[in-house]
Parts: structure tokens; sequence; C-alpha cells
């Protein structure tokens, strides 16, 4: 499975009030500053829908992959997917 460098397993926390947020500049990383060239050259309602399936199906096809790594490692099975077809993920997102 890809590493993603910024994902962390605790969910995030604000340490200011997002009123502070305004005033720091806004860094975009190469793969938003490549959607925002795009967008300077389409920005009809039609290329905003292709551009939304398109990455719609690229993410997809990366979670396919994805779950068949853990499925084929045995890190996931019916088992397990039972488990979290019965657990309650606001419970678990609130702790």
């Amino acid at each position: 499975m890809k590493n993603y460098p910024n994902y962390k397993e605790e969910p995030l926390k604000a340490s200011e009030p997002p009123a502070t947020y305004s005033a720091q500049p806004t860094v975009f990383n190469p793969s938003q500053q490549l959607l925002l060239q795009m967008f300077a050259y389409d920005s009809s309602e039609e290329g905003l829908l292709e551009l939304q399936q398109v990455l719609t199906t690229h993410y997809r096809g990366l979670a396919d992959k994805a779950l068949d790594e853990l499925w084929d490692s045995g890190r996931l099975n019916q088992e397990r997917l039972q488990e979290l077809r019965n657990m309650h993920l606001r419970d678990i997102l609130a702790n």
C-alpha cells in the first residue's frame, strides 16, 4: 500500500482559532498548482464535471488496488469486513 507522508492515525486538532489561518499565506502543492492552471483555461460546468469524473475514477482505482493488497496480504478478510459493518464510525471518530 502507498505511504502518505502527511497521513496520521489520530484526528487532527486545530491549535489556533480558524480566524488566524487566513493571515497565513497559502502554499499549494504541485497537484494543486496544476489544477489551478487547468482551471484558468476551462471554467465551464462541463469541464468541471469531466474533471470530477476523471478524479473519481482515478482515486477509485487507487482504493481498489489498496483494498486488493490488504485482501491478498490477509489483513482484510470477510470476518474483518463484517466487524467493520457493525462499527459505529461516529463513536470511533469522536474518541
